[in-house]
């Protein structure tokens, strides 16, 4: 399969979030040291994120687990690098700098994240794209756009209006799942006459026993960046990379 590189990829947010294997007890000084490092490219004011999450306890029930991460924005909100206990996440969004930006973005973090907590390796990666295709049109027919759009029901003599459909798979060759979310969503704010579209792919890439080392790192995340690519390209019609190839 052909991986394209666009004009206008449809790209609103990509993340790669990495979770580590502590070398020690975490320090309530470090994401401090580590915007020593950092803030004269994340020159925006730094900001507390609270994030809730269900984790298993020991008796295997669910339990909320609150967990705070501080956020230090890039100029303008084009990004941002977000640091909490064993974890560490880039973000940039619209409009996307390309993969080779992002990627050394995300080189840069994690040897800097390093210094400062000294992790002894990786538990998870993730990385995170999401789409929002916008197509010209209040109504088109989405199989023209889209490999597997929700399916008219002809006899009724109807069409899909608003949809939204999310599916969970995983690979049989390593432990990598994603999660593949598709919706038709409300227009951009002042935008009128047209259709948009959500397409979120979300891989993650675990190692729960042994922690990968983290001068393995950068290669997993490629993989999971070559991944990505097949996915996406999976999806959408020569139609939709017209749109993306658009001056």
């Amino acid at each position: 399969m052909s991986i394209h590189q666009y004009q206008n990829p449809p790209i609103m947010e990509a993340v790669c979030e990495l979770r580590f294997a502590p070398g020690s007890d975490w320090d309530l000084s470090y994401p401090w040291l580590y915007y020593e490092k950092i803030k004269s490219t994340y020159v925006g004011k730094p900001r507390e994120q609270k994030l809730l999450s269900l984790e298993p306890n020991a008796t295997g029930s669910p339990s909320v687990i609150e967990q705070s991460k501080i956020q230090f924005p890039m100029e303008g909100d084009t990004g941002l690098l977000a640091i909490g206990q064993d974890v560490l996440s880039v973000h940039v969004n619209r409009p996307y700098p390309g993969w080779n930006a992002f990627r050394s973005r995300i080189e840069s973090a994690l040897k800097e994240y390093v210094v400062v907590a000294s992790p002894i390796g990786l538990r998870n990666i993730g990385l995170r794209y999401i789409n929002q295709v916008i197509i010209p049109g209040a109504q088109t027919n989405v199989a023209d756009y889209f490999i597997f759009p929700p399916a008219n029901i002809l006899p009724l003599e109807c069409s899909v209006d608003n949809f939204m459909c999310r599916n969970e798979y995983i690979y049989k060759d390593e432990p990598i799942r994603f999660a593949l979310a598709f919706a038709r969503t409300e227009p951009p704010a002042g935008m009128e006459g047209i259709s948009a579209y959500l397409l979120d792919v979300d891989m993650t890439w675990q190692w729960p026993s042994e922690p990968l080392s983290i001068e393995s790192a950068m290669n997993k995340v490629d993989e999971l960046r070559r991944r990505e690519r097949i996915i996406f390209e999976g999806l959408v019609t020569d139609k939709a990379r017209g749109i993306f190839d658009a001056e």
